[in-house]
């Protein structure tokens, strides 16, 4: 018998350039796209960053807006495994140097893009 594999969710996120004071952003879990919501660009966490508040800080900047958090409380209730697929659109520079490595959610869970073992 051999163990069974854990299930994963897929999310894309992408997120499109500078609208205005608000960056749209599209939410897809499992080819599902969710309403489209939006980033205030003033509230944008800066490249300088750095550790876990900052990763705590893209956490809460990504998901203020409802659309965006029910995808990813869709997204992560399947067992709590996601795969997650970052797109920042090219028109949108300023949100490359971000250091999207470190998201993290808030209290002392592991970093999303390199968990503790």
């Amino acid at each position: 018998m051999t163990p069974s594999q854990p299930t994963y969710a897929d999310l894309e996120i992408r997120i499109l350039p500078r609208a205005g004071d608000r960056y749209p952003v599209e939410f897809t879990v499992d080819g599902r796209q969710f309403p489209r919501g939006h980033l205030d660009a003033k509230a944008r966490p800066q490249p300088s960053d750095f550790g876990a508040a900052a990763g705590e800080a893209l956490y809460r900047w990504l998901l203020a807006d409802p659309p965006p958090k029910e995808a990813w409380d869709r997204a992560m209730g399947v067992d709590g495994h996601c795969r997650i697929r970052l797109r920042l659109d090219l028109e949108a520079p300023e949100l490359h140097v971000l250091r999207w490595e470190l998201l993290r959610q808030p209290a002392g869970k592991a970093n999303l893009a390199a968990p503790k073992k």
